[in-house]
């Protein structure tokens, strides 16, 4: 199973603090599974229409993981916790609209997630690279034009969305 949908946090609290917030406004529940708390959420309660269970692990978010060198840095590096998202059970075409389930899921998640932490950052990223969206307390959420990566270059688009990390 392929992680597609990722929900990024620049916060220090712990993993399970989070998830039992995001369960709370979305009507999920919190599993522990391999030492991670996994998000659960019944997936109509998120797409109209649509079956199954969405969710996944919050974990650390590992900002090391295939960096070319010490000058490259991507729009996720100041972001601690990293929840991973995915149709868990049931299908990810929508049966009656066509509509990709786990895209739609996750911008769900993503809106939810803003109101249960709002005084954290967030980002929404897609296929690992495809930044989404972001949010920032006092600014509130923006999302971005398709094709905007999460990588360096892209900073200009970003609209100053994305937290840096201190170097």
């Amino acid at each position: 199973m392929s992680v597609r949908e990722l929900v990024f946090f620049a916060t220090h609290r712990p993993a399970d603090e989070v998830a039992d917030l995001l369960a709370g406004a979305l009507g999920g529940t919190v599993e522990h599974r391999d030492g991670s708390a996994w998000l659960l959420v019944d997936t109509a309660h998120l797409v109209d229409g649509a079956t199954g269970r969405f969710g996944g692990p919050l974990v650390e978010h590992d900002i090391t993981e295939g960096r070319g060198s010490d000058d490259e840095w991507e729009a996720s590096d100041a972001y601690r916790l990293e929840l991973r998202l995915w149709q868990a059970e049931g299908p990810r075409i929508h049966p009656v609209t066509g509509r990709d389930i786990e895209a739609d899921a996750a911008g769900t998640v993503f809106a939810a997630a803003v109101g249960a932490v709002a005084d954290v950052p967030i980002l929404r990223v897609r296929d690992d690279d495809k930044l989404i969206s972001a949010a920032l307390p006092g600014r509130g959420a923006r999302t971005f034009p398709a094709g905007t990566s999460i990588y360096d270059w892209d900073e200009p688009l970003w609209d100053g969305y994305v937290v840096r990390k201190e170097r």
